[in-house]
């Protein structure tokens, strides 16, 4: 039997990676506008709080 369910992916035009990323979320995204959804793991928000604290 042959599957016939069809499947998409939607993906950014870039990827970006490195120390300090997150924090310049705004910068990688200013051309999408004012307000951004982002979806991130409990590992990302500690990092996001200790970046802020210092």
């Amino acid at each position: 039997m042959v599957n016939t369910t069809t499947r998409a992916w939607g993906s950014p035009g870039r990827y970006i990676q490195g120390p300090g990323e997150l924090m310049r979320l705004a910068v990688h995204t200013k051309k999408y506008g004012k307000r951004i959804f982002a979806v991130i793991d409990e590992y990302s928000v500690t990092i996001l709080k200790l970046q802020k604290s210092v």
